[in-house]
Order: C-alpha cells, then structure tokens, then sequence
C-alpha cells in the first residue's frame, strides 16, 4: 500500500486535490443522475437523438469521475520530464489495476471531449438541417455516435500504456524527486512516466508520440467543434426562421450550453496544461506540482451539467412545476416540440 506524509508542507496540494477529486465525484453523481431522470422522463420537447446524447454525455461524466477516484492521478513536472501516477492509497489495488485505472481516467477524459463534438455535430445539422447527416443519428445508425468516442477513448488509453511506460531509465530519472516531494517510492508507485531527452541528448520518440498523440486527438475535436460552432453562429439568425418561436429559443439555449461545454474544459484544463505538459522540450530545470490542474478539471462534469439546467429553460421548468409546485413558464404553442427537425 501506498503511503504519503501529510504533515509535510510539500505534500499539502495533493491532499487538497483529493478533497476536490471527492467533492467533484460526489456533485458528478448527483446532479447527472439528476439530469438523466429529468431528460428520460419529464421533458417534453427534448426528444429523440439529443435526448440520448444528453444521457450519454451525462453517463460518460459520471464514469469519468468514478475513474478519477479510483485512479487519483495527479501529475508531477520535474526538469525534463513529468510523472503521472496514482495517490490512492486507501484501495489497497495492485500497482497494475491502478495502472489500469489511470489508462482508462485518460480514455474517459478524451471521450468527453469526444461527446461535446459530437453534440456540435448533431446540433450543427439539425439547425442547418443537413438530412443526410441527420440520418446518421436516427435508428441503428446512431451507433456510429457510441463508437466514435470509444475509439478514442481506447486510442487514448492505449498511448498512455505504450508511450509512456515507465522504464528504468524514467525511474532513475524521477526516483529521487518523487520520495523528496510525496515520501513515495518509485517501485511501488502506479505510475507513466515521460522524459524529453535520453541521457546522450536525444529525443525519445514514444514519450513524443504520446504528446503529439494526445495533442492531436484534441485538436481534431476542437476543429469539429468550432467549424460546427461558427457555422452556426454565422447562419443561426437566419436558419432559426425555419422554426418555430418556442422551438426557436430552445436551440439558442441549447448552442449557448454547448458554448459553456467547451468553454469550460478549455479554461479550467487545456490552457493550463498546454505549457506543463510540454516544458520537459524546453529542457528547463524546475519542479512542480500539476497535478492540481486535474483536481480542478474534477469540477467541470458538475458544473457543465448545473449550467446545462440552468441555460435550457425546460428544466427550470420542469423543477418549477414538480419542486416548487409553481405554474411553469407559458408556452406559445401547447403541441409538444420536437428539438429534432423531421428527416422524412
């Protein structure tokens, strides 16, 4: 079993970042289990493909953080390199199951993202009204939707197992800051390890792939994300006169909760990030503790989904009437709305 001095003042962060870790897990749980219930049985006008993409989402959340629990990865940047490894000391689990457990934190951070473009996608065509790309979220097709996250959630995970392995050199290299800062030892330590430099200068290729790896798997989301996002943008005023006044304000409500999805993750982990992930290439003698940026990442899936409620007024709705046992806002048309537009 792992064990950590917590009287030190050195190990203070990841004490903290476990408490976050906690708090996010329980608030995860909650409120999307929350908007699960209220998505599958009381709302009225959020219907077919988004009503399961809203699930989905909220489901992959919900996973997301019951990983970071059992993996309770934190990331440490130290000279050339950073070590990403496991604090759970209370499980009792094998350095390999708790390997396991970070792959698979990783894969389920990359299909989060993998969703939000996903649902830039479905809300894309269904304002622009591309039949074609609609067909695609209808009946067993939908599964392409299922799969093209889990691609990348296993690609994902698998780079972190190949790519950033930990080896006897990587070892030797974090050996000695890893016991000086967490009073850990290296051996017993579930743990990925990634190095710039080998000890004669050259470049590591597999720790790059892993960088560049993931970089690119990002990127490609946040291309589809905004291609989808200024297009809408751009031609929003115009295609919103296909619908209806009511059905016109939910998709504005909906493009601005995908705003805040992406918003979110962008400021509270990629930015932060983007400079300690790659600072070991710049060769610059310093040591870190980052792994608080995952911490603070661990309170986007609760915060994404009280700001989704918050933006669409169906669910204010719906806990005006069933909560406060007040009349919910009057609709202009009482026929019940579609969010999807009819692809026959």
């Amino acid at each position: 079993m792992v064990t950590m001095n917590l009287n030190s003042t050195t190990t203070i962060l990841p004490f903290i970042a476990e408490i976050f870790s906690r708090v996010g897990f329980v608030c995860t749980c909650i409120f999307n289990i929350i908007l699960i219930y209220l998505t599958a049985f009381h709302t009225e006008r959020i219907t077919g493909a988004y009503k399961y993409l809203i699930i989905l989402f909220s489901l992959v959340c919900i996973s997301f953080s019951c990983l970071e629990v059992l993996a309770h990865p934190y990331l440490h940047n130290y000279n050339g390199g950073f070590i990403y490894f496991s604090l759970n000391d209370y499980l009792g689990a094998s350095q390999a199951l708790l390997r396991f457990f970070i792959e698979a934190y990783s894969g389920a951070y990359a299909a989060i993202m993998c969703m939000v473009a996903v649902q830039f996608v479905f809300r894309f065509a269904t304002l622009m009204n591309r039949r074609t790309l609609l067909s695609t979220f209808t009946g067993f097709n939908f599964i392409i939707w299922i799969i093209y996250p889990l691609i990348f959630c296993v690609l994902f995970g698998a780079m972190t197992h190949y790519c950033a392995q930990a080896e006897p050199f990587s070892d030797d290299y974090m050996e000695k800051e890893l016991r000086r800062v967490y009073n850990l030892d290296i051996e017993k330590t579930a743990r990925f390890i990634v190095i710039a430099y080998n000890a004669d200068g050259f470049v590591r290729w597999f720790n790059l792939v892993f960088l560049f790896g993931a970089m690119i798997i990002l990127s490609a989301q946040y291309a589809v994300i905004i291609y989808c996002g200024v297009q809408m943008q751009m031609k929003m005023k115009k295609e919103l006169k296909n619908f209806s006044l009511p059905n016109r304000k939910l998709q504005q409500q909906f493009f601005k909760a995908l705003v805040v999805q992406i918003t979110l993750p962008t400021l509270l982990f990629h930015l932060p990030a983007l400079p300690v992930l790659f600072s070991p290439f710049f060769n610059i003698e310093f040591t870190f503790q980052t792994g608080f940026i995952y911490a603070v990442f661990s309170l986007y899936p609760p915060i994404e989904t009280i700001a989704f409620m918050m933006i669409v007024s169906e669910y204010s709705n719906i806990f005006k009437k069933k909560v406060l046992r007040r009349p919910s806002a009057p609709d202009v048309n009482k026929k019940r709305i579609s969010s999807d537009i009819s692809i026959h």
